[in-house]
């Protein structure tokens, strides 16, 4: 939802997982939902870590 994508990318930029050099982001958005693209060249644990604990933000 449009609504939760400021709680998402906050959580995103706060994990302890630093964005690595090569990262990349940008959002289509549309009424109803935002998509969010992310590019990233790090280790895939990294990347479904700092994923998960956003997605758990607006899941609550």
């Amino acid at each position: 939802m449009p609504e939760e994508f400021p709680a998402f990318t906050f959580a995103l930029s706060r994990h302890p997982n630093p964005f690595p050099t090569e990262y990349w982001q940008w959002a289509v958005p549309d009424p109803t939902v935002v998509n969010v693209c992310m590019e990233s060249m790090e280790p895939q644990k990294h990347v479904a870590e700092r994923l998960a604990a956003a997605l758990q933000v607006i899941d609550q």
